[in-house]
């Protein structure tokens, strides 16, 4: 498996922040070409420390996990 690009924390993390909008269109743009073309890779590790973050991190936090 070839991948242009990998996913990590700090990518998924931007595309919750309404406070960067340059950075979360980036991010937001990276994570809608992955799930739709396949360029882009994400590790279990990186899908942990997102959840992390967001459930414990955010301002708001993501609830449900």
């Amino acid at each position: 498996m070839s991948a242009d690009f990998f996913l990590d924390t700090n990518i998924l993390v931007y595309t919750f922040a309404s406070h960067a909008p340059q950075k979360q269109a980036r991010a937001l743009a990276l994570v809608q070409d992955a799930l739709a073309n396949g360029h882009g890779v994400i590790s279990t590790q990186v899908i942990q420390e997102f959840l992390n973050v967001a459930t414990r991190k955010f301002a708001t936090p993501l609830a449900g996990f």
